[in-house]
């Protein structure tokens, strides 16, 4: 006999979730694990920060941006999920201002330009050492350029090579910085997350 499929319903008669589909909702449906992974990756970033600052540990400056602006999508996300709203994956699943304004979340004009460039490095530039192609270079490293000294350029004409600062930029992109923006979107997170117990979110869904 063949049965169908519709939401987790066979012939009208709800089918009992086994444990790993029971997980996978509840890590789904409950912000607070999105934050949670927000927060690990925060404090991750911060951990990075301190070390090159104290050169332990050099030429890690892209991974802390990477850490950081995936910090801030996984908070963007705990936001949306907070709104029930889950359609955040796709080509814009890594826009961290496209996931900011589906967040409902206010943003200055500062925070969209680091955003933007946040964004380039959980795309490509904290993972690989070029994007797909030469205009998507050419726009990362100018809007870098502008978030730090206008003067410095992000790339050394006579040595024909990125110049990667080892130890702390006094910009937009420092720790104390990101910190302060972090925060507050995590105090708006907390303002409005309200916990569900987990009969409610695992209450079976209805037409």
């Amino acid at each position: 006999m063949l049965l169908v499929k519709h939401k987790n319903i066979y012939k009208g008669i709800h089918r009992p979730m086994d444990l790993y589909e029971k997980q996978f909702k509840i890590r789904k449906e409950d912000a607070i694990y999105w934050w949670n992974k927000s927060t690990e990756l925060y404090l991750s970033a911060s951990i990075l920060w301190k070390d090159v600052e104290s050169n332990k540990i050099s030429r890690c400056w892209d991974t802390y941006k990477m850490l950081m602006g995936m910090s801030f999508e996984l908070m963007f996300k705990a936001h949306c999920v907070i709104a029930k709203e889950f359609n955040f994956a796709g080509k814009n699943g890594h826009d961290l201002n496209w996931l900011a304004q589906k967040s409902r979340l206010l943003t200055s004009k500062q925070d969209k330009r680091i955003l933007d460039i946040l964004s380039e490095y959980i795309r490509w530039d904290g993972r690989y050492p070029t994007p797909l192609q030469p205009d998507f270079l050419k726009k990362h490293w100018d809007n870098q350029s502008n978030a730090g000294d206008p003067n410095k350029s992000p790339f050394d004409t006579q040595k024909n090579e990125k110049i990667v600062p080892l130890t702390s930029e006094r910009d937009e992109l420092d720790l104390e910085n990101l910190s302060r923006i972090w925060k507050r979107f995590s105090d708006v997170f907390h303002s409005n997350y309200t916990p569900q117990s987990i009969d409610e979110i695992l209450r079976p869904e209805t037409d």
